[in-house]
Parts: C-alpha cells; sequence; structure tokens
C-alpha cells in the first residue's frame, strides 16, 4: 500500500496540483460546485413529481378516491401532499399547525 501512495505523490499529484492551478479549470471546478445544490433540488422535484403522478392510487386512502388525470385532480393531490407534509414537519418541531 505504501508503495501506491509513494507512486501517487510521486507522479500523479505533481500533474494534479498544475492542473489545479489553472485559473478557468478552477472556475469550471467552482460553477460545478456551486450548482449541485439546485440540481439536486431538481431532480427531487422531478421525482417527487413521478411519484406523484404514475403511482397516486397506491398507498395513502386519500390518493385512492383520486382517479381523474385532470388537471384539477392533480392539483388538489400535490395541494393535499404538501399539506400534509407541512403539518408534519410542523408537529416534528413542535409548532402546532394552522
Amino acid at each position: 500500500m505504501q508503495a501506491i501512495m509513494n507512486l501517487l505523490e510521486k507522479y500523479v499529484v505533481p500533474v494534479a496540483a498544475k492542473i489545479g492551478s489553472i485559473p478557468w479549470l478552477v472556475a469550471l471546478r467552482d460553477s460545478f460546485i456551486a450548482t449541485l445544490p439546485i440540481t439536486m433540488a431538481g431532480s427531487l422535484a422531478t421525482l417527487l413529481n413521478a411519484l406523484l403522478s404514475t403511482y397516486c392510487t397506491v398507498g395513502l386512502d386519500k390518493f385512492r378516491q383520486c382517479r381523474a388525470a385532470d388537471h384539477h385532480d392533480r392539483q388538489h393531490r400535490i395541494r393535499w401532499v404538501f399539506d400534509h407534509l407541512r403539518r408534519l414537519l410542523l408537529r416534528n418541531v413542535g409548532l402546532s399547525p394552522r
């Protein structure tokens, strides 16, 4: 294991240091790091949308009543889910939901 570490320190670290000192590559790295939370939030929203539109009849009893596929029912399901998530979060932090 020590031989691998010595090999990496001898050959890879100098090349990585030179690449890490190029200003436009540093800016590119920093921009990817800055956009990562936004990308993750968008992917979670997409996942939630897919779960609500595909599996709306599975799980909760209230969803079983919403079998129509029109826009109004979908908005109602989404509003219902977020309302119950808000109540659950408020209950967990010790506040009472309105």
